[in-house]
């Protein structure tokens, strides 16, 4: 395999892997997996916990539906008390109201009919209301077990080769400190 001929990782991060195959303190296809995951994250973004916890089956995407439902009839009631400030026009709110995803996501209809940013609205409604985010939701619900939260939010943040080679437990913090040292990489 060449290393070298990775754009995507870092000088750091091809050292590293060079080092922990020509030892064989992993294997090619970890090393693959790696790549794969890295690739998701270049290409997708950081995986959403929800999808993330559907994909590997450990939460029902009914449960996922409901927190998105809940979440929703809360922003509506803050959109009504909007257009009763008068922070909102009546045809505004009508406007959102008559939208078909409004019924499932007010937040995107907002945004497509170019009242309000999804970023301006969730400001305003953290200001307004306590909302749970999803995990935090999941727990409290019963959904999942605090342990498999914590373990998929550490998983979540997980983006460089480092962080997944101590995720997934193929190597030691003590090793890869050692490497480091060892190669001048700080």
């Amino acid at each position: 395999m060449d290393i070298e001929a990775i754009a995507f990782l870092t000088d750091r991060e091809k050292k590293i892997a060079g080092h922990l195959l020509a030892n064989r303190i992993i294997s090619e296809t970890q090393f693959r997996e790696f790549l794969d995951k890295r690739k998701k994250i270049d290409t997708g973004g950081k995986a959403f916990l929800g999808g993330m916890l559907v994909g590997k089956g450990l939460l029902e995407a009914g449960a996922l539906e409901e927190f998105f439902q809940t979440n929703n009839r809360i922003y509506l009631d803050l959109l009504g008390q909007m257009k009763d400030g008068g922070y909102l026009s009546e045809a505004q709110y009508a406007a959102v109201m008559r939208a078909d995803e409004s019924k499932t996501n007010v937040v995107a209809a907002l945004e497509r009919l170019n009242i309000m940013t999804r970023e301006s609205f969730i400001r305003i409604c953290s200001n307004r209301v306590n909302l749970l985010k999803l995990g935090e939701w999941l727990v409290m619900n019963g959904k999942l077990k605090r342990e498999v939260l914590e373990e998929a939010l550490e998983e979540q943040h997980v983006n460089n080769l480092e962080d997944y080679l101590i995720h997934r437990k193929l190597v030691g913090r003590d090793l890869l400190a050692g490497l480091v040292d060892i190669m001048g990489l700080h």
